[in-house]
């Protein structure tokens, strides 16, 4: 199996990325579900009303792709994981 990370993993990165954002209460803020696929996993990214607009901000800086705001949760790839864990500190 390959070697991605766990939810958990992704969950904590984007509560350092929303507190450096300056959301309150990071930690309730987001959701994160990992599903795993045939050797690779989804992540289902699922923020507040209040934490979206900072956490769509800095995904789509970081990704270089739109999270809308209409939508009520996002996925992230694992490609995509590693630009998270590395904007985290991680």
């Amino acid at each position: 199996m390959a070697d991605f990370p766990t939810g958990h993993q992704i969950y904590l990165a984007l509560v350092k990325i929303l507190e450096v954002s300056g959301v309150a209460d990071p930690a309730a803020a987001v959701d994160v579900t990992m599903v795993p696929e045939n050797h690779s996993a989804t992540y289902t990214v699922v923020p507040t009303q209040n934490a979206k607009p900072a956490l769509a901000s800095a995904l789509s800086g970081l990704l270089g792709r739109p999270f809308p705001l209409e939508e009520p949760s996002w996925a992230l790839e694992v490609d995509d994981t590693a630009h998270v864990l590395r904007a985290a500190g991680f």
